[in-house]
């Protein structure tokens, strides 16, 4: 997850002409690093964009868009340690509940960001990675987690930190900026986390932010992701907090309050991953504002829940 960065220019962006049968979405990606590593490596500089594309062209064949709208992500090398890859995208810096640029792009055809690209995704490539659609032993699916990163940049991020505060960091129980993903954001029982009406973090609900796994922690309380999932949704609250991966995943998979596997869990096995939206997760964006079709317009997903829940796989932390 990327932290929000001040807006300098709001410039419009206007729609092609375009038929609703022509109307899709595309990632086009700048791809950052230096020649000769990373996405410009030498030799696996061309296997790795590709796979990156064909990432982005699975999950952009879930929107229904109303004209050809391209969003545009930096791409590069970046992170260490446990962490695969990260992604974001930024929000205006004003009181409320805002949309990422990429979000608001989709939706509207706005360019809040001027000429600057839409969103930011880092890989660490450090870690072992494989491409194409045969597992190789230790490694992790790329496919998989570019899919994962680039649903963050659309909006399901949480801008809460561990102490209350919003993106322009007021103090906690004052108004603040927040992502509209943090308005469907509750405690167990349904309430908000963020007053919808003074856009205030509501302090007394600080225990909740690292309450989880379990019903102590935070949930997603959007109508489409609950009709969907038939109840309220556990997000990653772990104690102690996680800072780029509490309040911005879904505790499902091995470890998580849901014993389910899904794209946007906190972290990922090594082996074959998802590389489909589930049905909760098309809740969870229907709910962020998209049109979402039930299954993309590509074909030949993989989906390996099998694997994911694997025991004997390695798990790595996924911002």
């Amino acid at each position: 997850m990327k932290r929000t960065v001040p807006l300098l220019a709001l410039v419009s962006w206007l729609l092609p002409g375009a038929s609703a049968a022509q109307a899709s979405l595309v990632f086009n990606f700048n791809f950052t690093d230096p020649s000769g590593s990373g996405f410009n490596d030498a030799t696996l500089g061309p296997t790795r964009q590709a796979a990156l594309e064909s990432a982005a062209s699975t999950l952009a064949g879930y929107f229904n868009v109303a004209g050809n709208v391209t969003v545009t992500i930096d791409a590069g090398s970046g992170g260490s340690g446990n962490t695969l890859a990260s992604a974001g995208s930024p929000i205006p810096l004003a009181n409320g509940f805002q949309p990422t640029v990429v979000q608001d792009k989709i939706l509207t055809g706005t360019d809040l960001n001027g000429s600057a690209a839409d969103g930011t995704m880092l890989v660490n490539f450090t870690q072992p990675w494989f491409y194409g659609n045969t597992p190789v032993s230790g490694s992790y699916d790329f496919q998989s987690v570019a899919m994962h990163e680039l649903t963050h940049t659309l909006g399901f991020i949480s801008e809460i930190s561990s102490t209350g505060q919003g993106a322009a960091n007021q103090t906690s129980g004052s108004p603040d900026v927040w992502s509209t993903f943090d308005r469907f954001l509750t405690d167990s029982a349904g309430n908000p986390l963020v007053n919808p009406s003074t856009f205030a973090f509501d302090t007394s609900k600080l225990g909740v932010l690292t309450g989880g796994p379990g019903s102590g922690g935070m949930f997603f309380s959007g109508p489409n992701a609950v009709a969907a999932f038939g109840g309220r949704v556990a997000i990653f609250s772990p104690n102690p907090w996680q800072q780029g991966s509490s309040g911005s995943h879904i505790d499902g998979g091995p470890g998580g309050y849901i014993n389910e596997a899904f794209l946007m869990d906190p972290s990922v096995s090594s082996g074959l991953g998802l590389r489909a939206l589930t049905t909760t997760e098309q809740g969870f964006l229907r709910d962020l504002g998209y049109s979402v079709v039930p299954e993309p317009a590509a074909t030949g997903l993989i989906s390996a829940v099998g694997l994911l829940l694997c025991a004997a796989a390695h798990r790595r932390l996924r911002a």
